[in-house]
């Protein structure tokens, strides 16, 4: 690798696994009486935020797709 590219990596935990880890143990150790599925949230919640960019994503380049083309009938 050359000097001028930077590699980064991350080690260890990120946010969501470390929320989720703790929501989890909360709840197998029984320190609290939430539901399992509030347990697991935090990773149902930042994939329904990821899928959501994804979709505005093609909703965007699908109406820029179709103005375009709209556009050049003209």
């Amino acid at each position: 690798m050359d000097d001028d590219e930077k590699s980064t990596s991350q080690k260890g935990l990120g946010l969501v696994s470390l929320l989720t880890l703790i929501l989890v143990a909360a709840k197998a150790f029984g320190f609290a009486t939430y539901s399992w599925m509030w347990a697991f949230m935090p990773i149902v919640a930042s994939a329904v935020i990821v899928i959501g960019f994804i979709l505005i994503a093609f909703i965007a380049v699908g109406v820029e797709t179709i103005l375009d083309q709209r556009k050049h009938k003209w």
